[in-house]
């Protein structure tokens, strides 16, 4: 499975928890209620927020609700239109095959009333801009390391087998996508690919290559795109094209408010999201214990609790964690062996749309969701579970692991 879709997973969960583009139904006993705040917790800090100069998974996770694509991944690895009103395919007519045999050309159409949370119209004009933006930053050399994602090339050596300089990479001719014509209103594009390119939809995906703002990044000097959506001071200026935008942030975490202009699907319930940071697995996991995040991201089987007493993964004996994904347990006080296998420990908080009273005296929080059927995927999360009742001695912590539970 690609990087990309691997990272699909994760952003599409993170997305559908903060009630954003997916529009999905509560449980009946659970109806929502708008307003309050998720606090997701990773044990890596983010770095680097613009998307084009970053293939790192925490980084994809922080910019995730702000920067949008067309194109999306869902919980049963499935392609979606995210920002596109649907994905194109051949028995609708809108991939049609060049004579040839080799090269074809793709119809994109956008959902119409699109904003940028700035009031700017976003429309498929952004997203020829992007591009265009994409191919002068990445022959500027300034380290643009996801603008081949956006910009896929022929090839990337010569004849001889030495590597092509930027410029020659680069070149029109090189390049899969002959030319990009869109419609006079903005909605549709039609992209022209010299030669048959399989990872087309990944292309002008919302992960691997979301749509930039024209407004916020055409005058900024190549050389000062890495730091153009700043960890800090400056980051609430950044127009954003998801249900959510950057409010402030700092080495310790991020914080968003809702994007009110977001109209590209189901409105946010939230009042906002933040993202916490930790220096390790073991103070991310504490700090879950405590009641201070909601969700820990980013964690794999081996971090599953052994037990709802928590001991530092450098005291614990080699019998507290198991080597097998389908045979990993945990025992909780006064409760029987939950396996892997349960579904409390398949479940995902998919479809969270928002926060809703508890009335348990522990500090255990519960959402509204919906489960998703078995999936793969990548990376997983630690989540407070309404799905079962807590223990009087603390909650009863549900593991989600998207990758083959």
């Amino acid at each position: 499975m690609s990087l990309g879709i691997r990272r699909s997973f994760t952003l599409a969960a993170m997305l559908a928890l903060a009630g954003s583009a997916f529009g999905a139904p509560a449980m009946a006993q659970d109806e929502p209620q708008p307003g309050g705040t998720i606090i997701f917790g990773e044990w890596q800090p983010a770095t680097q927020l613009n998307a084009y100069f970053t293939t790192a998974f925490t980084n994809v996770e922080a910019y995730s609700p702000v920067f949008r694509g067309l194109f999306n991944v869902n919980a049963d690895g499935e392609w979606f239109g995210d920002l596109a009103t649907e994905v194109p395919t051949v028995e609708a007519g809108s991939i049609v095959e060049d004579p040839s045999g080799d090269g074809f050309t793709v119809t994109m159409t956008m959902k119409p009333g699109l904003v940028w949370s700035d009031g700017e119209p976003l429309d498929m004009n952004d997203q020829k801009w992007t591009y265009d933006w994409a191919v002068e930053v990445a022959k500027s050399g300034v380290g643009c390391t996801g603008c081949s994602n956006l910009v896929p090339t022929i090839a990337t050596t010569d004849a001889n087998g030495d590597p092509l300089d930027l410029e020659a990479q680069y070149a029109p001719e090189n390049q899969y996508v002959e030319s990009i014509t869109v419609s006079d209103d903005g909605l549709s594009m039609d992209v022209k690919y010299r030669k048959n390119f399989a990872g087309w939809i990944g292309q002008w995906g919302t992960v691997n290559s979301p749509i930039m703002p024209q407004q916020y990044f055409e005058s900024i000097a190549y050389a000062d795109l890495p730091s153009s959506v700043p960890l800090g001071s400056g980051i609430e200026n950044v127009p954003a094209a998801g249900p959510f935008k950057f409010s402030a942030a700092s080495s310790d975490g991020i914080d968003y408010v809702r994007n009110d202009l977001w109209n590209g699907g189901t409105k946010p319930l939230l009042d906002g999201l933040k993202f916490r940071f930790f220096g390790s697995k073991d103070g991310q996991i504490t700090a879950f214990l405590n009641g201070e995040i909601d969700l820990a991201l980013d964690m794999t089987q081996a971090d599953y609790l052994p037990s709802r007493v928590w001991t530092p993964r450098s005291a614990r004996p080699s019998s507290t964690r198991s080597g097998s994904t389908s045979t990993s347990t945990s025992t909780w006080p006064g409760r029987r062996r939950a396996s892997m296998t349960s579904p409390c420990a398949r479940r995902w908080p998919w479809r969270l749309t928002s926060r809703t009273s508890s009335t348990s005296s522990s500090p255990a929080r519960s959402w509204s969701r919906r489960a998703p059927r078995r999936r793969q995927g990548h990376g997983g999360v630690m989540t407070r579970s309404s799905a079962r009742r807590t223990t009087p001695r603390g909650p009863r912590l549900c593991w989600t692991r998207l990758a083959g539970s």
